[in-house]
């Protein structure tokens, strides 16, 4: 008990650390932006993250660590199932955000958000609950355990493929295998229902193409424009043809990696980035990995990257020590997600895999992410604290 003890103050003291140098990145990396953009003042970013993700996660994250979370069991598909309604609603006119040019952010009037980040936590919820309540020769019978598996994540990935939100897909997608994958379900079963899934999904785009539903015509050029696959070509074709100028594409990795590489072993200084001054593309969400590498060198980088294994490490005595299978799945979906998304981010920025358009968890601007990410630890230390 003494050394569960020990390892979750561990794991949460890398999860402090965290939240205080993400903030202290975000400052750095947004302020310029701020002032450059037409927003009222450079402290803009700073501010929202504040008002919107920090001010309505942490009470969430008060809330969920004091509510029992076996509760969650009863309302998990009821929330998955409102989830995916507010993902179809942002494809409605008077829902979406005017001037966007996918369908990502729910505008409610009042708020606006990101559904699609929510599911972070709500797919993983009733995958928990299937891999909990299906057990014994169930494991053997396909209908009962990966049918309903490739069925959640099928109908999450053609949503989120056509919003389109292809970055969040990747995140789901491993995450909800690794859970697959330690669930000893048939590893069988799990190959014939991912190739089911990726026929299916081949069909409806086939479909789509036909109808004309996955084109656009732009409003500025007149020229018709595919808003489906033909952005995740061409960045697939940045990656592997990186000096190839015709590519607009190329544009952000090159400049993400001038900065990588312009920081050095101990960087040019916190605040003294030259990257942020317009030159690397969404420096403060997509791209602030490559601010960081600038700032603090690659001991700085470095230092992240280890915060985010020992995050795993750490997180691993909450998944092995949970007091029922459903809170070790819940555990280790909910650390999985934080962590695969944050070694897409910093792959993706550092050049080893084509770039996807990733914030990186607790540093990166994002309201919906910032406030996703202190649920789910709200839900961790729920879980921590019931060992």
């Amino acid at each position: 008990m003494r050394n569960t003890k020990n390892t979750n103050v561990i794991f949460f003291t890398i999860v402090a650390i965290l939240l205080v140098s993400g903030f202290v990145f975000l400052v750095s990396a947004s302020t310029v932006a701020g002032m450059e953009r037409k927003v009222p003042d450079g402290w803009y970013y700073v501010k929202h993250q504040i008002m919107m993700g920090f001010c309505v996660g942490l009470p969430g994250l008060l809330f969920f660590s004091k509510f029992d979370y076996r509760k969650l069991k009863k309302v998990s598909l009821v929330l998955f199932i409102l989830n995916i309604l507010a993902l179809l609603l942002t494809f409605v006119p008077f829902f979406s955000v005017a001037g966007e040019k996918a369908y990502r952010s729910l505008n409610l009037k009042f708020i606006t958000f990101q559904p699609a980040e929510f599911l972070k936590i709500t797919l993983i919820l009733v995958l928990a609950v299937l891999f909990t309540t299906r057990s014994g020769k169930e494991h053997k019978n396909f209908w009962k355990t990966a049918f309903p598996f490739w069925t959640y994540l099928g109908v999450v990935s053609v949503i989120l493929l056509l919003q389109p939100s292809t970055s969040i897909v990747i995140v789901l997608a491993c995450t909800s295998i690794i859970m697959y994958w330690c669930s000893n379900f048939s590893i069988v079963y799990g190959i014939i229902g991912c190739i089911a899934l990726l026929v299916i999904v081949g069909i409806i785009f086939v479909v789509l193409y036909a109808s004309g539903l996955c084109t656009t015509v732009n409003k500025n050029t007149g020229q018709i424009q595919d808003r489906c696959l033909e952005y995740r070509w061409r960045r697939i074709q940045a990656f592997f043809n990186p000096q190839d100028e015709s590519l607009s594409e190329t544009y952000q990795p090159k400049q993400a990696k001038i900065g990588l590489g312009t920081g050095g072993w101990l960087g040019v200084g916190l605040g003294q980035s030259r990257q942020k001054y317009s030159y690397l593309p969404e420096s403060f969400t997509d791209s602030i990995f490559a601010i960081i590498g600038e700032e603090l060198g690659f001991a700085g980088s470095f230092g992240i990257i280890l915060l985010f294994f020992f995050f795993y490490v750490s997180g691993l005595s909450i998944i092995k020590n949970a007091p029922d299978v459903f809170g070790s799945f819940l555990a280790l979906g909910l650390i999985s997600w934080i962590v695969v998304q944050a070694f897409i981010h910093i792959l993706s920025t550092s050049g080893f895999i084509p770039l996807t358009g990733i914030p990186l968890p607790f540093i990166s601007y994002g309201g919906s992410l910032y406030i996703v990410t202190l649920w789910s630890l709200g839900i961790l230390i729920n879980i921590a604290n019931s060992n």
